[in-house]
């Protein structure tokens, strides 16, 4: 009993650490984001710069965090699915004969299945992020909010429409939670960090 307990908390722990953490990566990272949205939707923009000193002068330096929210509601959410799902995965695999800790291939796919688990389920909040960083302010097909955004896209689009992109979006998150959790372990070990 006592054990299941310190696991719980081990898995909330972990939880907590990596939504905390996309909050304040989110935080400094939305204004690139934003940017970049502009110059991949807008031809005429020669350099960042640019981008962000009109982005700058139609809508004010907040305009830079246009999307935080949908951020907020597509990063938060990544990283607590991720982390808990690696962990959940690696106890399995610690808990199956002549496994003592996860070898390399089982960390590669562990990290894989949490980085695509966690992609599937934040796929419709990356959809209005995308929307509402990239529309043009004022048009007449606004989105006010991620609130908005989500019912808006969920009724002209249904779930198809909250789910575009979704299966580029599982390849890179596959790609980079096997990477991400295979040189986590590597310099845990190499650090001695393990518990």
């Amino acid at each position: 009993m006592c054990w299941f307990f310190f696991l719980e908390y081990y898995s909330f722990a972990h939880c907590v650490a990596g939504g905390c953490a996309s909050i304040a990566t989110s935080s400094i990272f939305t204004p690139s984001e934003r940017i970049k949205q502009q110059m991949q939707v807008g031809s005429h923009y020669r350099n960042c710069w640019l981008a962000m000193v009109e982005i700058i002068s139609k809508g004010g330096f907040y305009s830079l965090y246009a999307g935080w929210g949908a951020v907020l509601c597509r990063n938060v959410p990544h990283s607590i699915v991720k982390f808990y799902v690696y962990e959940r995965l690696k106890q399995v695999m610690s808990s199956l004969p002549s496994s003592v800790r996860p070898n390399t291939f089982q960390t590669l796919l562990c990290g894989g299945l949490a980085g695509s688990t966690a992609a599937f389920v934040t796929t419709p909040f990356d959809v209005i992020k995308t929307r509402l960083q990239t529309q043009i302010p004022g048009s007449v097909n606004q989105y006010h909010s991620v609130f908005h955004a989500l019912c808006k896209i969920g009724n002209n689009e249904g779930v198809r429409g909250l789910y575009r992109g979704l299966t580029p979006r599982l390849i890179i998150y596959m790609s980079q939670g096997s990477l991400f959790f295979a040189s986590y372990e590597f310099f845990k070990s190499l650090f001695s960090l393990e518990a």
